[in-house]
């Protein structure tokens, strides 16, 4: 369900579902909150490599996840909402640089994993989109990492129409500010590739500084514990 590889300095995370496209579930979801915690607080890491195994990076909610909260009570959903907002923030959060490897399909909640690392590196073919619209949902808890990476507007759009886009334009927008011939997808490339090897080279120190300065999440309101913001809202107080 998650790989984690660490080839000191660089530790790679891999969402391993391949066969539901790495649709997170309220299994996974832990697994990979606890993964970027632990490997935040090791010395012997300098950069964490996010991917996926299979043909696509990540889907989103897994669909069958979904069904079942139709049947929670209005706290277990709440709680379900905490703990996907808690994976959100332990990868935005992260005090080592953390390169999203995308390639196939970043979708609804894959896409958000996307805007919460600190740098994307996509391959042309992959296709971006935002469409939790399509399945008559919103893009709540992603919504602060999101629209931090690419602004209000660009998620005004994306969020309403829930279109699919590609490299060229996640490039041009922001989202991924590197993309890559589709040959590029290997499994050795996110470790060569320039980004990682300038953290790499980075002392500690400046990296978590920098960091910490480039930090700034949109502001947001908070509804029985879960953080949201939409480009609609006024921020919070």
């Amino acid at each position: 369900m998650l790989i984690v590889d660490v080839q000191k300095p660089v530790a790679r995370v891999t969402l391993d579902r391949p066969d539901t496209h790495n649709a997170f579930n309220d299994e996974l979801i832990p697994l990979v909150t606890d993964a970027f915690k632990e490997l935040g607080s090791r010395n012997d890491v300098r950069v964490i490599v996010l991917g996926g195994s299979g043909k696509s990076f990540c889907a989103g909610a897994d669909l069958n996840w979904m069904k079942r909260m139709v049947q929670y009570s209005h706290e277990e959903n709440i709680e379900d909402a905490r703990r996907l907002a808690g994976m959100y923030l332990a990868i935005a959060k992260c005090p080592k640089p953390v390169i999203a490897r995308v390639h196939g399909a970043a979708l609804g909640g894959g896409a958000g994993l996307v805007a919460a690392c600190d740098i994307g590196i996509a391959v042309e073919s992959v296709q971006f989109g935002f469409t939790e619209v399509k399945l008559g949902i919103l893009p709540a808890v992603i919504s602060p990492f999101v629209i931090a990476r690419i602004g209000p507007g660009r998620a005004r759009e994306y969020f309403i129409t829930g279109e699919r886009f590609l490299a060229a334009a996640a490039l041009q927008i922001g989202i991924a500010p590197a993309a890559h011939a589709d040959d590029c997808a290997d499994e050795g490339y996110s470790y060569t590739h320039p980004a990682l090897c300038a953290v790499n080279i980075a002392t500690a120190d400046a990296v978590d500084e920098a960091q910490q300065r480039a930090e700034g999440l949109p502001p947001c309101y908070t509804r029985e514990g879960v953080p949201y913001y939409t480009p609609f809202d006024a921020p919070c107080a």
